[in-house]
């Protein structure tokens, strides 16, 4: 099954679509409080928690991407620029506590 507002594909279970989070069934099976309920967009707990979960997961996906790219940006540009800047940070705090 497809949603028709944004054309994800969609598990014949589903009561919500998994990607713009809109409502497909007119009573859920809701897997939050494990019953038949005639639920609205807004007041559904079931949606609410399926769209934290799922913001919560594209956050830790973009986390992990901006890591990577750190990471082949200093293997791009070898080590040595990366060591002797955290040397030049260093030397630059270290130039406060003179005695």
């Amino acid at each position: 099954m497809k949603c028709k507002s944004c054309g994800c594909e969609i598990p014949n279970s589903s009561n919500f679509c998994p990607k713009c989070g809109i409502k497909i069934a007119s009573v859920c099976n809701c897997w939050v409080i494990g019953e038949p309920y005639n639920c609205g967009q807004d007041e559904c707990l079931g949606r609410r928690l399926n769209v934290l979960l799922e913001e919560e997961s594209s956050f830790e996906e973009g986390h992990i991407s901006r890591r990577e790219t750190l990471m082949q940006n200093i293997k791009q540009q070898g080590v040595v620029p990366f060591i002797a800047l955290i040397a030049s940070i260093i030397v630059f705090i270290c130039s406060f506590f003179k005695p």
